[in-house]
């Protein structure tokens, strides 16, 4: 799953980068530039169709400079490759290098688009994604905090955004071993997707039923996860 997820985004990438327009201004991208990205990306699928990340990432960095020449630093294909960089980082194990590229990027929306936009909102799972992986809950904590009061401005706190970064605090405090507050925070994402009912098969609030069901099990309160399973 995680090769195939990653020769996904280098894909994606590869395409961006080739067929993306150059900019208005120097640097303008080479044939001889063009011809070794095509190389240099072809080199990486193929490291990741056998699993070798760490190779892989070296020439993910390789790719990421020669883009920088190509474009500029601040480009979209430049942006793009140096998110395949933090991924490629995160498959080899180094975390903590892809966090820290995360956390570059982060500051970069900030200052670009101010700390109370869009474009930082959605810069926060990033940060958050490594820290949840290696169990850092303390350190997640203000970056979950942020972006449950950022979505509450941008989107409201009545909407499905909002019930879906509940949903995410949820879990976490589950993990942190906060069984109560896990279920009062499911049980607010849960009365949004109430309040807000979809056309069709409803996937996020039948998800939801299921993990709240299983939770009021593991809790011992049988009629609750009963109640809840019945609404499947």
């Amino acid at each position: 799953m995680r090769v195939r997820a990653s020769i996904g985004l280098v894909a994606l990438w590869v395409t961006v980068a080739v067929a993306a327009p150059p900019p208005k201004s120097p640097p303008v991208p080479t044939k001889a530039q063009i011809q070794e990205l095509m190389k240099l990306s072809q080199q990486m699928t193929a490291l990741l169709a056998k699993q070798a990340y760490l190779a892989a990432s070296k020439i993910s960095k390789q790719i990421l400079e020669l883009d920088i020449k190509m474009y500029g630093a601040g480009s979209q294909v430049a942006e793009g490759a140096e998110a395949s960089y933090a991924g490629m980082l995160a498959a080899a194990g180094d975390y903590e290098g892809a966090h820290q590229i995360y956390m570059r990027r982060l500051a970069a929306e900030e200052a670009a688009h101010g700390p109370d936009s869009r474009e930082v909102l959605q810069a926060l799972p990033l940060v958050e994604g490594f820290l949840m992986m290696q169990g850092r809950f303390d350190d997640l904590e203000p970056y979950k905090q942020r972006e449950l009061a950022l979505t509450k401005k941008l989107d409201g706190e009545k909407s499905r955004e909002y019930a879906g970064v509940l949903v995410g605090y949820a879990s976490i405090l589950s993990q942190r071993g906060e069984v109560a507050s896990a279920l009062r925070t499911y049980e607010q994402a849960l009365a949004i997707y109430d309040a807000t009912p979809q056309s069709g098969y409803d996937y996020a609030l039948n998800g939801l039923l299921l993990t709240v069901g299983c939770q009021y099990l593991q809790a011992g309160e049988l009629g609750k996860a009963t109640a809840d399973f019945n609404r499947l």
